[in-house]
């Protein structure tokens, strides 16, 4: 029997307003990943654990970039 790999979904933890949060938009596009947003101003939880360290990239639960860290070379290995 194959395994069939499921695709897990890459999760963007940022604010409205965020300039970092803004260019790490503009590394994802640049990079062609699909991603989902999260404002962590709409979840009290997300905003104590993230609101320090936005952006945070995170894929299954694992945050895998943050802050300034968005290059679109090593965003592109994650595919």
């Amino acid at each position: 029997m194959e395994k069939v790999r499921s695709l897990s979904t890459l999760v963007l933890y940022m604010k409205s307003g965020c300039p970092l949060c803004r260019e790490a938009e503009a590394a994802l596009a640049e990079a062609g990943l699909r991603y989902e947003e999260r404002d962590i101003l709409e979840d009290p939880e997300l905003y104590a654990r993230y609101r320090y360290r936005i952006p945070v990239l995170a894929r299954d639960g694992v945050d895998l970039m943050e802050g300034r860290h968005f290059d679109p070379a090593a965003l592109r290995s994650l595919r």
